[in-house]
């Protein structure tokens, strides 16, 4: 029986067990390993320091979504020996004959001089479930001063989520009455705020009425925490009163000691197929993948599928390859009742009309518009109840 091996139970790796069990069946032995028992649905972390969402609603047993003949081995991924074909996890070796990384990426807050040490004081974050519910308190608390919100470099996780943030914190102050004392200030290592330049067109239009200054070509070198200032490679210098950081992101760190990524820790896969380049029986995909695409949910999940197929393939040896065109979707909340939908794929530089959705749409790309944001909010339910358990994302590819 051969002997599948799924490390990371994330949206790409649960996504890939339930949609490769329905292929396979009881043919297969297909083992999840993570180290926890909780999933946590990371695209909510924007909104939980604003109270739209809270922590319990971001968390949910890994169990709810497991097929009856998945196991979870629960342990922390210590080391890949592809030669051998075996994966050292919580103190354990476990031999495989198919192996598919899905760790995802971390916030590599280290990579920032004096961010670590200043983390949680006067700089927050909200790309980790702990930095979101600490960000929510802090931001009760701040009734003046200056909020910078710095993105040190890419790729990062969901780069549409600091321009939501800021926009969310615009209409937050708003709300209470305080906008007039604050000051929101976001950079960027990126020439423009958003990568699609007739996106970054819209959303910078959009900041300027809002108020909000965005500041290009800024990567964060460093923290200065004794002067509360931020400054970039050149020596610019940005003071603030409440920072808010994205820090640069890196692969895990059992696939750097493994020595199977690149600088960043990133697999590198065949952009389409998603087999591991230099190493046989293994693929990689979501943010452990070393794709030029976004690291986001969406574009992991059309990745799961093309993963399921190809993998089922290679075990019955059939030669047949599925593609992954790079498709992607980013939801950008542009406050409170209001979102922009961007979506694109490895061929087309944007999508443009609208996205038929079964519920959630038809989607106004590029469009700040109330129904987008009615989607991002029901698209947590679908993650939930649909997604997470194999369901295909109801997408027929391109737009109207």
């Amino acid at each position: 029986m051969d002997e599948v091996l799924i490390l990371g139970a994330g949206t790409g790796g649960l996504i890939l067990a339930n949609k490769l069990a329905k292929l396979v069946g009881e043919e297969v032995r297909i083992t999840l390993v993570d180290r926890s028992t909780k999933h946590v649905y990371q695209p909510g972390f924007t909104l939980i320091p604003f109270g739209i969402y809270s922590v319990q609603g971001c968390t949910k047993p890994v169990a709810n979504f497991l097929p009856k003949d998945v196991e979870l081995f629960r342990g922390e991924v210590e080391k890949i020996d592809p030669d051998k074909k075996e994966v050292t996890a919580g103190g354990r070796v476990l031999s495989y004959d198919w192996l598919v990384i899905a760790t995802g990426c971390r916030p590599a807050f280290e990579e920032v001089e004096g961010l670590h040490g200043a983390l949680y004081e006067h700089v927050h974050e909200f790309y980790t479930l702990r930095g979101a519910k600490r960000l929510r308190r802090v931001l009760r608390g701040f009734t003046s001063g200056k909020l910078v919100i710095s993105v040190a470099d890419m790729p990062i996780k969901c780069p549409g989520a600091p321009l939501s943030f800021a926009f969310l914190a615009d209409e937050f102050f708003r709300r209470r009455g305080l906008r007039k004392e604050v000051e929101i200030i976001l950079t960027t290592s990126l020439p423009e705020a958003f990568s699609k330049p007739e996106v970054a067109k819209t959303l910078e239009a959009l900041a300027e009425e809002r108020g909000i200054e965005i500041v290009p070509n800024f990567p964060l070198a460093e923290v200065d925490s004794a002067s509360k200032r931020i400054r970039s490679p050149t020596g610019e210098e940005i003071p603030y009163d409440l920072l808010v950081v994205v820090p640069p992101h890196m692969g895990s760190e059992a696939i750097i000691s493994s020595g199977m990524g690149d600088a960043m820790g990133y697999v590198g896969v065949d952009k389409h197929h998603l087999n591991a380049i230099d190493f046989e029986d293994t693929y990689a995909l979501g943010d452990a993948a070393n794709l030029p695409t976004s690291k986001a949910a969406s574009s992991t999940h059309f990745q799961a599928g093309v993963v399921a197929k190809n993998l089922a393939e290679d075990i019955a040896g059939s030669g047949i390859k599925t593609k992954y065109g790079g498709e992607a979707f980013c939801f950008i909340l542009t406050g409170f009742s209001e979102a922009m939908v961007v979506g694109f794929d490895y061929e087309r530089k944007l999508y443009h009309g609208r996205v038929p959705l079964p519920l959630l749409g038809p989607l106004s790309l590029n469009k700040v518009t109330k129904g987008n944001h009615i989607a991002k909010l029901l698209s947590r339910w679908f993650y939930w109840h649909l997604w997470l358990r194999g369901e295909d994302f109801p997408y027929a590819g391109g737009a109207e």
